[in-house]
């Protein structure tokens, strides 16, 4: 069974200086708090599934900036999260208190992935947590055509 899942509704496509930024936005039903196990599992999700090749597909322009965002489920944010645009609505860039990994790839650097990880404490009664473990590293792409 899956344990990572892209968020409905949330993906975003925009060129803007001749530079299209694909985000993609999904959620993580296990925690993890060791980071390496984390990447793993991250790592794992974005080759098993080709996601780098089809965000790169989705880019309208040479140049491209591909944003893979990995949350966890909490009260604030639900594994059935649905995003409400507008005035008053909750949308998923309320959210990066449960925001555990980030992963992006630039078209000037197109053979590696930019990682960032965060083991993140629980929210407290302010709705509010701690970043435990910050962890940043670059890592060599493999089998993904440029």
């Amino acid at each position: 069974m899956p344990e990572i899942y892209e968020i409905p509704n949330t993906l975003q496509v925009f060129t803007q200086n001749n530079v299209t930024t694909v985000r993609t936005n999904y959620i993580i039903k296990s925690e993890y708090t060791d980071l390496e196990l984390l990447h793993q599992k991250v790592q794992d999700f974005i080759y098993d599934n080709n996601i780098i090749n089809t965000s790169i597909n989705c880019s309208e322009t040479e140049e491209y900036y591909i944003n893979l965002r990995f949350y966890r489920i909490s009260e604030q944010l639900p594994f059935d999260f649905e995003q409400i645009s507008g005035f008053g609505g909750d949308v998923i860039e309320n959210h990066t208190e449960d925001l555990i990994a980030r992963v992006s790839v630039y078209s000037d650097s197109p053979d590696q992935l930019s990682y960032k990880l965060w083991n993140r404490t629980e929210n407290d009664k302010d709705g509010y947590n701690d970043v435990i473990e910050e962890r940043s590293f670059y890592e060599a792409l493999r089998g993904v055509a440029s």
